[in-house]
């Protein structure tokens, strides 16, 4: 995979960013999926335009995955948001 030189730059920042940034923008994120979510389930309850439904869900679920690689992707937010497992906590896969 090449990398463009936008796509670069957007790494770079990203390592960049503590977790009160990201904490930031994935609080912004999840507020506008809520929000397709909730204009989604008010299509289908009015039942005026199926299509344009299905089109809200599907952006809601896209920011959903937007707003979790988003947080993953940097390692400050990783470590205060989902921190190594001990030797006692550790889950057998």
């Amino acid at each position: 995979m090449i990398l463009s030189q936008q796509e670069i730059a957007f790494i770079l920042f990203l390592r960049t960013l503590d977790f009160d940034d990201l904490s930031d923008a994935c609080y912004g994120i999840s507020k506008e999926s809520k929000e397709a979510r909730r204009n989604g389930i008010e299509q289908t309850y009015l039942g005026t335009n199926p299509v344009s439904a299905a089109g809200w869900i599907d952006r809601a679920l896209k920011l959903d995955k937007l707003q979790e690689l988003l947080g993953l992707a940097n390692e400050d937010y990783r470590k205060m948001i989902d921190p190594p497992l001990g030797e006692e906590g550790e889950v057998l896969q």
